[in-house]
């Protein structure tokens, strides 16, 4: 567990380069935030495996989080975890050549999700919150089972999710 203990709102950065790998029995990556902490910054284009946990756990980052997944591959063992699962927080997370063996799912809060490249095998939760998704022609949704927005259909609770298609 990384906890985020930056100072006067400078966020905790981690950054996994190409060719390298972390290989966990729990979470391949976890970190922490509390809701008045800095947020936290993830750069990814190395590989994680997670056997009987999540690829990247945000789930305790109650601020903001940035994540670039570009490149590299997240393995799980365990069919039940996810390859990024995120809590409360706004995310801002871009897809850009990451092979995701693991579903997505953004908590509440409003978030963004940037599919560019890559792949993903497994559902796309983007939680309670006024969502943005944005798919490019080059993301290979083969393997996802379910585009989830988060919110119901109504907008009288002030919540809208938006689902964008973008052709090259």
């Amino acid at each position: 567990v990384l906890p985020a203990l930056g100072s006067a709102g400078i966020p905790v950065r981690l950054n996994l380069a190409a060719g390298a790998s972390i290989t966990s029995q729990l979470d391949a990556i976890e970190m922490m935030s509390p809701a008045n902490g800095p947020g936290v910054e993830v750069a990814s284009s190395g590989d994680l495996y997670s056997a009987t946990g999540n690829g990247l756990n945000l789930q305790s980052v109650l601020t903001t989080s940035q994540v670039q997944l570009n490149g590299g591959t997240i393995t799980l063992g365990d069919a039940n975890q996810f390859a990024l699962v995120s809590g409360a927080g706004h995310d801002a997370v871009t897809l850009n050549g990451v092979k995701a063996l693991g579903g997505i799912s953004l908590g509440e809060g409003d978030d963004e999700l940037l599919a560019q490249a890559g792949s993903v095998s497994g559902p796309l939760l983007m939680g309670d919150g006024s969502d943005s998704m944005l798919v490019a022609n080059a993301f290979d949704i083969s393997g996802v089972t379910v585009f989830d927005g988060g919110d119901d259909a109504s907008a009288s609770d002030g919540m809208v999710d938006e689902l964008t298609w973008q052709k090259s």
